[in-house]
């Protein structure tokens, strides 16, 4: 049975990141009821400065009040990550969702390990830099990280910087 990993990084106020979730969504489910496979829908979340709040001398934050600020993004990743897999019937496939707390391109390969995931889908969206250029940083990161078979895709209307030249006769 093919074990299906999308890949999503909801942002409701981001249409373009919107887009492609949904993409990815469309994709891994069709694939999913197309294969008889296993959906899984995985997000990774992280404080920004966690661990400066929690490890700087310069800072005097009480742990329990970083530890409450991660609960808090927690519970609001859930509630896009649940608002996004319910316009897309995710749950009506049995899928599961992870959501797990770390850095993307550490924690998203070691999830797909763990749960011995055959395809992953996942959207790229090319930021910043010559490597962003082509796939985006995270996605590049994570395509080298992970053994199994990876469809990318880009968001809808995304046209390519690069320009090819003309071939000389």
């Amino acid at each position: 049975k093919l074990r299906i990993l999308a890949l999503v990084d909801p942002d409701p106020s981001d249409t373009v990141r919107d887009g492609l979730n949904n993409l990815v969504l469309r994709l891994a489910t069709s694939l999913a009821s197309r294969e008889g496979g296993e959906l899984h829908v995985g997000h990774a979340w992280s404080l920004p400065y966690e661990s400066t709040l929690r490890l700087s001398p310069y800072l005097s934050v009480p742990r329990t009040e970083v530890d409450a600020m991660c609960r808090a993004l927690e519970v609001a990743r859930r509630e896009e990550i649940d608002a996004l897999v319910a316009r897309h019937h995710v749950n009506e496939l049995g899928a599961s969702i992870h959501l797990v707390s770390g850095d993307p391109r550490e924690v998203l390969p070691r999830l797909a390990r763990r749960l011995r995931i055959g395809l992953i889908v996942m959207g790229t969206v090319a930021r910043t830099g010559l490597p962003g250029l082509f796939m985006g940083n995270t996605a590049e990161d994570i395509l080298r990280s992970v053994d199994c078979s990876v469809l990318a895709v880009k968001p809808e209307g995304f046209v390519t910087p690069v320009k090819l030249g003309r071939r000389r006769a």
